[in-house]
């Protein structure tokens, strides 16, 4: 008769069998084995650990955000895109700003980024807001901005850069009343 054993790699093999195997999260196995084919039922904290180690592989993908610092100030840029649909302008800010702005915020430089639209035919039809964890706004990143936005590529929309796509009308900074 052949004696079949659950190895350390987390499978079925054959082998000696001992009182004491042991599962692949280390837990010791004292039921007897002879003659079981199939999977043998497993204690619950065999199953949390399964489940903990699947959670903490879920998360190792996820990217991880920085520590969200308490926005001091934001400043909202304000632009009218070229043609009546701002699609090209908010596609444009999305590819170039956003890529600078993500590197930006898991840097700590700025606490969030935020995109707008307005369809009321105002001055302005594309706002972007930027939160700072420092009162002295851009000017306090400026520095450490500047050499994320020369290491970025810019990526075109149809062909067209931010000059052939909207103009920047404005900006104002404000300090929020309430943390974000």
């Amino acid at each position: 008769m052949r004696r079949v054993a659950f190895d350390a790699s987390g499978g079925w093999g054959l082998g000696p069998q001992t009182p004491f195997d042991w599962c692949a999260c280390g837990h010791a196995r004292t039921e007897p084995t002879i003659g079981v084919w199939g999977p043998r039922p497993q204690p619950p904290e065999a199953d949390l650990h399964r489940r903990t180690l699947l959670a903490a592989s879920l998360a190792a993908l996820l990217p991880i955000p920085a520590v969200a610092a308490t926005t001091q100030v934001e400043e909202w840029t304000f632009l009218r895109s070229l043609d009546p649909d701002p699609a090209d302008l908010i596609a444009f800010i999305r590819a170039n700003w956003f890529a600078m702005d993500r590197v930006a915020v898991a840097q700590g430089l700025f606490t969030h980024y935020a995109l707008y639209r307005s369809d009321d035919g105002g001055d302005w039809n594309v706002a972007v807001v930027v939160g700072y964890p420092q009162a002295q706004g851009y000017a306090g990143v400026r520095a450490a901005f500047e050499a994320i936005r020369a290491a970025h590529v810019p990526v075109l929309v149809k062909g067209k850069d931010l000059k052939a796509l909207g103009r920047i009308i404005g900006t104002r900074s404000v300090t929020p009343l309430a943390p974000r």
